[in-house]
């Protein structure tokens, strides 16, 4: 890592990727592009600014909790895109976090919650909110076409 930082001081090095693992790793500016550019910032500020803390417990226990953070002041509460287990607190600064902590002692107690972690966002949350804003679905499935590209290159070749 550190023969990557040298090489490339005082230089601008372009790479695309999908992988959130290789962007929080490698990158320093990062630029969210689906036939145009939605974010640009660093890894920390894009999950600061579109995600910013997940919740993880139960599935069964998603839908309750996710109202109890609507009613005590927190409407930016979501649940996730990927996974039937997780919700996505966006907005929080880091004035916030004791009272997201404080509504998620209440759910707890309140709502007999006892398998729950709190963590800050990923990059990949990140993604996908900034995803979800725009309002983007998934390339292969542009121009109402239904196969990935792969299949279609794969269909005029055979």
């Amino acid at each position: 890592m550190i023969q990557l930082a040298a090489l490339t001081r005082d230089r601008a090095v372009v790479m695309t990727t999908h992988s959130m693992e290789e962007v929080d790793a490698l990158a320093t500016r990062v630029g969210i592009i689906a036939s145009k550019m939605l974010a640009v910032g660093t890894p920390a500020s894009l999950k600061s600014r579109f995600a910013t803390y997940e919740i993880h417990l139960p599935a069964d226990q998603v839908p309750p909790v996710l109202d109890y953070f609507h009613s005590h002041s927190f409407p930016s509460a979501h649940a996730s895109m990927d996974t039937l287990t997780r919700i996505s607190v966006s907005g929080v600064k880091e004035d916030d976090l004791p009272q997201l902590l404080d509504v998620l002692e209440g759910a707890k107690r309140e709502l007999g919650v006892d398998q729950v972690t709190i963590q800050e966002a990923s990059t990949e949350t990140a993604f996908l909110e900034i995803v979800k804003q725009h309002n983007i679905q998934e390339e292969e499935r542009h121009e109402g076409r239904k196969d990935p590209w792969w299949k279609r290159l794969r269909a005029t070749k055979g």
